[in-house]
């Protein structure tokens, strides 16, 4: 769903219904981009770097920026009520 202009097809003016709603958290891949909170074709939401298609960098948790002490990863994810390190190889774990 989007908003359109009406003076279609001479205005291609369009922009979402929901904006997205940016975090303060960098992106740990590209290290220039911000997490930004977007919304898929269900609406469930994700939180993705806003430099895509440069850089394609997706959590499905909420992410928080703090390094995690295991591997050094500059983001952690908020998920059941811990923070959880996002990276497969690495299974750290803090309760909140």
């Amino acid at each position: 769903m989007f908003i359109g202009c009406t003076g279609f097809p001479d205005c291609h003016y369009i922009a979402p219904l929901k904006p997205q709603e940016e975090t303060a958290v960098t992106c740990p891949k590209c290290q220039t981009g911000k997490l930004v909170s977007r919304t898929n074709k269900y609406g469930k939401q994700f939180f993705a770097c806003d430099h895509y298609p440069h850089c394609r960098y997706v959590l499905n948790f909420p992410p928080v920026e703090s390094p995690c002490p295991a591997c050094g990863w500059s983001v952690l994810i908020k998920k059941k009520g811990a923070l959880h390190c996002p990276q497969p190889e690495c299974d750290y774990k803090q309760s909140e």
